[in-house]
C-alpha cells in the first residue's frame, strides 16, 4: 500500500514537477529506442536509466504554420492555374501568327479558306499543344520564382534565377516561332533562324527585367473574362496596346543587333539582302508583339487569379476546445503570420471589414466570454500598432544613417555668421565700412563651400554602372508600404465606427496608444525627409515613403474630425498634440 501511494504520487506530480516530467520523458525514450531497435533487428530493447538516455525535443508546427503550409499550397495551385490560362493565349497567337504568315494579299480566298482550315487539322492541334505545354512550363517557372507581394519594380541583372526564367521563357518562344513558321509553310533559312533567335531572346530579356511582377490585388475581382476581354482589347493600358507600343521600340533595337550579328556570323551582303524581304520583318515584328504580349498579359491574369480575395472568419466568443484546421484559420491568427502574402490577404480582408457596416464589423467590439475580455479587438489593434511600428523602426535606422551632416554644417555656419555679426557691431564705424565688405564676402565663400560639400559629387562611370545594375530599392520597400497603408486605414476606420458601435468601450482606453504610435511614424518619415534633403533620390525611392506618410496623416485627420476635442482628454503629450493639429 506504501508503495502503491508513493507511485501514486510519483505520476500525479505531488512529488515534484521535475521528477514527473522526467519519468514522462523517460518513458517516452525508452519507447522511441526499443521501436528503433526492434525495427533495426537487434534483438529485444534493453531498459536504460534515465541519466543514460539524451532525448531530443520533438517539434511540432503551431497553429501558424500549419495556417501558413495551407495558404502557401493554395496560392501555389492559383499560380498553376493563372500559368494554364495564361498559355492559352500562347495557342491563340499560334494560330494567329500561322494564319498571317500563311496569307497572301494577292489570293484572299484562299488565304481566308487556309485560315479557317487550320481548325480542322490534326497535325495543327497537336503542334498547337506542344506550343501549350512549352509555355506553361515557361511561365509556371516564372510565377513560382518571381511573382512575389515583395518584388521589387524590375528585377536585378544579377538574379540566377530571373535569368533561368529567361531562357526558358526564351525557349518556349522559339517553339512558338517554329511551330508557326512551320505550319504556315514559311521556310527558315540561317538567317531566318539567326534573327529570329535575336528577336526572341532581346523579347524574353525585356519581359522578364522590365515587367512588375509583384503580386497586387486586381480590378475585377473573380471576374476572369472581364480580365480576358481586357487583355485583347486595344483600349487605354491593356496588355494588347501597351505590348503593341514596346514592340515597335524594341524593334529598331533588334534590327540593329540583327545586322550586326549578321554582318559578323553570315557576312554583309546575306544580310542585307535578307532584310530586305518584307516576310522577315513581318514575321519579326509579330514574334515581337507575341512575346511582349505573352509576358504582359501573364502578369495581368497571374494578378486575377492567384490574388483572389480571400474572407477569414472571426473566431467565436466562447472557446472551442478541439479546433478542426478550418477552425483555426481566423483573422485573429492569420494577423499574427510572417509570410508575405498572407500578410497582404489578412490586412486587405480587415480592411474590407472594417469599411462594411453590420454585424460581422459588430463582432470586432465584441466581449469574449467567459471573462468578457476584448480579444478581437486588441488583437486586430495589436497588429496594426507592430505593422506600423515597423515601418517607424525602419525609418528611424536609416535616418541614423545620414549622420546628421547637413544639420552640422548649418549650425556651424549661423554660428560663424553670428560671430562675424558681433566683431562688426564692436568696430568702429570708418573700420566697419571698411570690413563690412569683406565678411560679406567671406560669408558667402563660407556657404558656397558649405554647399559644394552637401551636393552630390558626379558619378564616375563605375558608379553608373552599378546604377543600372542595382535596383533602386528605398528606406521601406513597397511591400512594407502597403502594409502600413491597410493597417493605417483598418484602425482608424474601426476607431471611427466604434464612436457610435462601441457599446462597451474597449477602443477609448487603445486611442491613446494608437493615436502615438501613428504621429511617431508620420513625424520619424517627415525626420527623414528633412535629414536628407540636400540629397538627391529619384520618385521610386521616395514613393512608398510619401504613401505611407498619406496614409498615416489621412488615420489622424479622420479620427480628429470624428472624435473632436474629446481627443484633449488622452494621456499623450504637448508635442504629440502640436503634431497631431499639425497633421490637421
Amino acid at each position: 500500500r506504501g508503495r502503491t501511494s508513493g507511485m501514486d504520487s510519483f505520476l500525479s506530480g505531488s512529488g515534484g514537477g521535475a521528477n514527473a516530467s522526467s519519468f514522462y520523458e523517460y518513458e517516452y525514450a525508452k519507447a522511441d529506442l526499443s521501436s528503433s531497435r526492434l525495427s533495426s533487428g537487434r534483438g529485444p530493447a534493453v531498459s536504460s536509466p534515465p541519466s543514460m538516455i539524451r532525448t531530443q525535443p520533438l517539434v511540432l508546427p503551431n497553429i501558424f504554420d500549419q495556417i501558413a503550409d495551407w495558404f502557401i499550397g493554395i496560392i501555389e495551385r492559383r499560380k498553376l492555374v493563372a500559368s494554364a490560362v495564361s498559355s492559352g493565349c500562347s495557342i491563340i497567337l499560334f494560330f494567329l501568327l500561322t494564319a498571317l504568315l500563311q496569307a497572301s494579299p494577292w489570293a484572299p480566298v484562299a488565304s481566308v479558306f487556309g485560315a479557317l482550315s487550320l481548325f480542322l487539322s490534326l497535325s495543327v492541334w497537336t503542334t498547337a499543344i506542344i506550343v501549350w505545354i512549352a509555355s506553361f512550363f515557361a511561365l509556371a517557372l516564372i510565377n513560382h520564382t518571381l511573382a512575389k507581394p515583395d518584388t521589387t519594380r524590375r528585377l536585378c541583372v544579377l538574379r540566377k534565377d530571373a535569368w533561368g526564367a529567361a531562357a526558358t521563357f526564351c525557349l518556349a518562344q522559339i517553339i512558338l516561332v517554329a511551330a508557326t513558321h512551320s505550319m504556315a509553310g514559311a521556310p527558315m533559312d540561317s538567317a531566318r533562324w539567326l534573327f529570329s533567335i535575336v528577336t526572341v531572346t532581346a523579347s524574353a530579356t525585356h519581359v522578364i527585367f522590365r515587367l512588375d511582377y509583384r503580386l497586387v490585388f486586381g480590378t475585377f475581382g473573380s471576374k476572369l473574362s472581364l480580365a480576358l476581354w481586357e487583355c485583347f482589347s486595344l483600349e487605354g493600358e491593356s496588355p494588347l496596346a501597351v505590348a503593341a507600343k514596346e514592340a515597335l521600340l524594341l524593334y529598331r533595337i533588334v534590327i540593329g543587333a540583327s545586322l550586326v550579328l549578321g554582318s559578323l556570323l553570315l557576312g554583309v551582303s546575306p544580310t542585307f539582302f535578307a532584310l530586305l524581304s518584307p516576310s522577315i520583318h513581318l514575321s519579326l515584328l509579330l514574334s515581337t508583339l507575341a512575346a511582349l504580349f505573352i509576358g504582359r498579359a501573364h502578369v495581368r491574369l497571374t494578378r486575377e487569379i492567384v490574388m483572389k480575395p480571400i474572407s477569414f472568419p472571426l473566431p467565436p466568443p466562447h472557446a472551442v476546445r478541439s479546433p478542426t484546421p478550418a477552425q483555426t484559420r481566423t483573422m485573429l491568427n492569420v494577423l499574427e503570420a510572417n509570410e508575405p502574402t498572407l500578410k497582404i490577404f489578412a490586412l486587405t480582408d480587415l480592411a474590407r471589414l472594417s469599411r462594411v457596416v453590420g454585424d460581422r464589423r459588430l463582432e470586432i467590439f465584441s466581449l469574449s466570454q467567459p471573462g468578457g475580455h476584448p480579444r478581437n479587438w486588441t488583437s486586430i489593434k495589436n497588429a496594426c500598432v507592430r505593422v506600423i511600428e515597423d515601418a517607424r523602426e525602419k525609418v528611424e535606422c536609416a535616418t541614423r544613417s545620414l549622420g546628421g551632416r547637413a544639420g552640422s554644417l548649418n549650425e556651424t555656419s549661423d554660428e560663424d555668421e553670428d560671430g562675424v555679426d558681433r566683431q562688426m557691431l564692436l568696430m568702429p564705424e570708418r573700420i566697419r565700412q571698411q570690413v563690412y565688405s569683406t565678411a560679406i564676402r567671406s560669408r558667402h565663400a563660407r556657404s558656397l563651400r558649405a554647399a559644394a560639400s552637401l551636393a552630390p559629387p558626379k558619378p564616375t562611370v563605375v558608379e553608373k554602372i552599378k546604377r543600372f545594375v542595382d535596383v533602386p530599392v528605398g528606406v521601406v520597400s513597397r511591400h512594407d508600404a502597403t502594409l502600413v497603408q491597410l493597417a493605417a486605414e483598418s484602425i482608424h476606420l474601426l476607431i471611427c465606427a466604434s464612436f457610435d458601435e462601441d457599446r462597451y468601450g474597449v477602443v477609448q482606453r487603445d486611442l491613446a496608444e494608437v493615436l502615438r504610435a501613428i504621429v511617431k511614424t508620420a513625424n520619424a518619415i517627415r525626420e527623414h525627409f528633412r535629414a536628407r534633403n540636400a540629397r538627391a533620390t529619384s520618385s521610386e525611392e521616395d514613393a512608398p515613403l510619401c504613401a505611407m506618410d498619406e496614409a498615416l496623416v489621412t488615420a489622424v485627420y479622420q479620427i480628429k474630425n470624428q472624435f473632436g476635442d474629446s481627443l484633449r482628454s488622452l494621456s499623450l503629450s504637448k508635442e504629440e498634440f502640436a503634431a497631431i493639429d499639425m497633421m490637421c
